[in-house]
């Protein structure tokens, strides 16, 4: 089982504009669309969209923070119905984040503060882990930022809430170094895989280059890293990197999300067996279909199964 943590959800509202914005003027929506934002929960939907074709749709489960008001059933009812997601309730709104989006594939988002959540709500979030699962998740994803006031080892609490086997993949995506330095932080157990997936500029802003990623912690294996429209980067531990092709995308309709979509790809490419560098190609190919829809969750399905169809 694939578990999905996603602790900043959104609700994501779309609005397409026939052009980029300019200053001072009137703008006029030539359409307006509602649905979810947040890294993991974007994770979530892709890898649900992957495994139902696969007709395995309880294979992934999406842990998330919520709200007891209108936001939180807001964001519950805009999920996939079949995908399962445990949402701990909070005492503040869901925030709401918005994309401005041109006919050509520009995006300007624009992202809302999230409220800070308390100490006994995420105590609730961890007893959720570790008593809604019946045997140690396969792929662990920890997606993105954190609540205000989430303290820097909130993943590393997780994945110790898990319990994972020494058979598990852990996938961080994270741009905060005190984040990804937080799940070192806490006792880890011996696991196969614990991969670094974020973009270059993300890595290098943390840690000063890719390869300096692996000084952080021994534990981790691989580093892998998109570039936007330019070449990915490969890296196993001990093992020099390298450059991965990106696939084309034929029609950009948002590139938002798409990394969203390269972890998903890579997390469902190791659960059926793939090496990791295999599966990060799955990964690409998956975030070049998902450049193919407006939303940032989801992926145009008949773009994905003709990048993986041999020629």
């Amino acid at each position: 089982m694939i578990l999905v943590l996603g602790p900043n959800p959104a609700i994501q509202k779309t609005i397409t504009l026939p052009s980029l914005l300019v200053p001072d003027e009137v703008h006029r929506a030539t359409s307006v669309s509602l649905g979810v934002g947040g890294k993991g929960q974007n994770v979530a939907i892709a890898l649900h969209q992957l495994l139902s074709s696969d007709s395995n749709q309880d294979e992934v489960e999406l842990h998330q923070f919520g709200s007891s008001d209108t936001t939180g059933s807001t964001l519950t009812s805009l999920l996939p119905p079949s995908l399962q997601a445990s949402t701990t309730s909070t005492s503040t709104q869901v925030r709401t984040c918005m994309t401005l989006l041109t006919s050509d594939g520009k995006a300007t988002e624009i992202i809302e503060p999230t409220p800070p959540i308390t100490s006994d709500e995420i105590k609730t979030y961890l007893m959720s882990l570790s008593s809604s699962l019946t045997s140690p998740p396969s792929t662990i994803i920890c997606m993105g930022s954190v609540p205000p006031s989430t303290p820097s080892d909130f993943y590393g609490s997780c994945v110790l809430a898990c319990s994972p086997s020494s058979t598990s993949t852990i996938i961080i995506d994270v741009s905060s170094l005190p984040l990804l330095l937080g799940l070192f932080s806490t006792y880890l157990p011996p696991v196969k895989n614990i991969i670094l997936k974020c973009n270059l500029s993300e890595v290098t802003k943390m840690c000063g280059s890719p390869e300096k990623a692996f000084e952080i912690s021994n534990k981790l294996t691989h580093v892998v890293l998109t570039n936007g429209g330019s070449d990915a980067t490969f890296i196993e531990r001990g093992q020099l990197s390298k450059s991965v092709p990106i696939p084309p995308v034929s029609s950009l309709k948002s590139a938002i999300g798409a990394g969203d979509c390269v972890a998903a790809g890579l997390a469902f490419g190791i659960e059926n067996g793939m090496t990791v560098e295999d599966a990060f190609t799955l990964g690409l190919k998956l975030g070049a279909a998902s450049c193919q829809v407006p939303s940032s969750s989801g992926y145009d399905e008949a773009y994905f199964n003709a990048l993986i169809t041999p020629t």
